[in-house]
Formats: structure tokens, C-alpha cells, sequence
């Protein structure tokens, strides 16, 4: 029992060593209708962060540069790559 619990632990690890999720913000979310909010989106990035996993934010398309800037101030902390 032990062996297996390190064993899926190493392999989940691993996985997370080599695992990224990316998400593409504007601060624009009248520009998006049919995606999720930026807020949500940045929510889900840090919740992801918080358990191990690398992550990172995609500005773009630049509509506002005070709104991009406010992305990448958002997610600073918890952006990887």
C-alpha cells in the first residue's frame, strides 16, 4: 500500500512537472461573449497554480493596454511561464 501510494504520487508529480494550462485574457469580456469571464478565467489559472501545476497568460489581442496591463498584474504571481 505504501509503495503504490509514493508510486502515484511520483507519477502525479511528474505529470504536473510537465503539464501547463494557458489562458488567453484581454480584460475585454464584451469583446468575448460566448467565452467564460476573465475573472473565471483567472480564477481557474490560480486554482491550478495553487495545486502544483505550471501556468500561464496569453494577453492578447491587445484592445485596451490599461486592461492588458491589468491582466498581467492579475496573474503575475501565479504565472510560470
Amino acid at each position: 500500500d505504501d509503495v503504490y501510494s509514493y508510486r502515484v504520487g511520483i507519477a502525479n508529480y511528474h505529470k504536473k512537472l510537465n503539464v501547463a494550462f494557458g489562458y488567453t485574457l484581454t480584460g475585454c469580456d464584451e469583446l468575448e461573449p460566448n467565452a467564460s469571464p476573465n475573472v473565471e478565467r483567472i480564477k481557474s489559472m490560480q486554482i491550478l497554480y495553487g495545486v502544483g501545476f505550471k501556468t500561464f497568460a496569453s494577453i492578447e489581442p491587445i484592445v485596451s493596454l490599461s486592461k492588458s496591463l491589468e491582466m498581467i498584474r492579475r496573474t503575475n504571481t501565479f504565472s510560470d511561464l
